[in-house]
């Protein structure tokens, strides 16, 4: 007598449902309640998402233009060859599009807004076509103020952030060039916190003196952002140190240098 689904035990279906690409799964959740409330399952989730990171090759996420449009495409990391073309979820064509972080298979991108100074910051799923529009934080009002985002996950509270840091300068630039750019900003930013949990944004209190110099848009360890940062000294030189950031207890950190030359850091997991 042939098997049919009903006679299969659970733990059969869940090893089978977890081999399967994204794609099918959110067809499959439509084959019965059963399978659409296994499928939708935190636990689930979480375990095909770290499967897929044991099973899966590394990629390299590639910009381009064409016909002055942006475009994504999927790299294999080892042989660079192109393994999928990403189609951008957006109607019409958007200016300045960037993108502020990746984190288990989410993007975080951001375009100008309306007004032309603010930016507008989208969360998207290319795997099932899925774009949320984030709400909008404090305006900025400066128009060559410095933005910098950071976009990741907080394991612990299983939660997806972005900080956003605001830097106003004490003088203005011409065409948007200022010769001592860094050194012209005002320590410390304007600061603030968005959760996807809560879908809504929150000021970030006692914010580090010090100001970014390094905008990686992969620095993220277990929830904790890390820049390369500068305090200036009045009249005087400057020291650079690691600034940290937990994301999930807002708290900032520091990791200081024995030396006081410039230094790049590179941080690997």
């Amino acid at each position: 007598m042939a098997t049919t689904l009903r006679d299969m035990p659970g733990d059969m279906v869940t090893n089978i449902l977890l081999q399967l690409p994204v794609k099918s799964l959110m067809r499959f959740r439509c084959v019965c309640k059963s399978w659409h409330a296994l499928i939708s399952d935190p636990n689930f989730i979480n375990t095909h998402l770290n499967q897929t990171r044991v099973n899966n090759k590394g990629y390299v996420l590639i910009k381009h233009r064409d016909s002055d449009l942006d475009k994504f495409s999927l790299r294999c990391d080892e042989t660079f060859v192109g393994q999928k073309r990403l189609e951008l979820p957006f109607k019409e064509n958007v200016e300045s599009l960037m993108v502020e972080g990746y984190c288990n298979g989410l993007l975080c991108l951001s375009c100008l807004g309306n007004p032309r100074i603010q930016r507008d910051l989208y969360l998207w799923n290319p795997a099932i076509q899925k774009l949320k529009r984030l709400p909008q934080s404090t305006p900025i009002t400066e128009r060559f103020a410095c933005i910098y985002f950071a976009f990741g996950h907080v394991p612990q509270i299983d939660d997806y952030r972005v900080v956003k840091f605001v830097y106003h300068r004490y003088i203005p630039c011409v065409n948007g060039i200022c010769n001592a750019a860094l050194r012209c900003l005002k320590a410390p930013p304007e600061a603030e916190l968005y959760s996807l949990r809560t879908n809504s944004w929150k000021a970030i209190e006692n914010v580090f003196p010090c100001v970014i110099q390094s905008c990686s848009k992969d620095p993220i360890l277990n929830g904790i952002v890390h820049w390369l940062a500068r305090v200036y000294q009045e009249g005087g030189p400057f020291y650079e140190f690691v600034l940290s950031f937990d994301m999930g207890n807002e708290i900032f950190g520091e990791i200081l240098f024995e030396s006081s030359q410039s230094v790049a850091v590179m941080i690997m997991y």
